[in-house]
């Protein structure tokens, strides 16, 4: 898949640069085959990609909330790996990644952070900070979640 830069020009998107770029599918999941969990909370879970990671490398992964993307639709999140150890288990902002849903009066960040070494990938840190929104008022919760994680892409070139 070519991976190129686009602008509106007010009726429609136009390829602007050509970056040379393409994605390169590492890991691939058939559309009725579930994802594969990588834990809950502070359970470091991984998966191992059959090639080497390296610091830098641009990576896009499915991601979900539920194994069955039908149940809880997937979304890709793009991450560039900088982190090299197989215990993601940092607190620093810097090495999380959000994903925000919004359920009416309610409102979750989901955070995960993710690591790599050699031909692996970890996930650890995989915790929810939840908004009940009343009013004038707002009551926070936090809770451990499981993260599920389908097809994986690298940018290369």
């Amino acid at each position: 898949m070519k991976a190129s830069l686009y602008r509106h020009d007010g009726s429609q998107w136009v390829e602007q640069v050509d970056s040379g770029q393409q994605w390169k599918l590492l890991r691939d999941r058939t559309p009725t085959t579930y994802l594969t969990s990588v834990g809950a909370g502070t359970t470091v879970g991984s998966l191992n990609l059959g090639t080497t990671i390296n610091r830098g490398d641009v990576l896009a992964i499915e991601v979900s909330l539920n194994s069955n993307s039908y149940a809880l639709p997937a979304q890709v999140v793009i991450i560039t790996m900088n982190y090299d150890t197989i215990s993601p288990t940092s607190t620093t902002e810097h090495y999380h990644t959000t994903i925000s849903r919004l359920y009416g009066d309610r409102l979750k960040n989901y955070t995960f952070t993710c690591s790599y070494r050699n031909q692996t990938i970890y996930f650890g840190n995989k915790r929810y900070l939840e908004g009940y929104f009343s009013g004038n008022e707002i009551q926070w919760t936090t809770a451990n979640y499981t993260l599920y994680v389908g097809k994986v892409w690298r940018l290369e070139g």
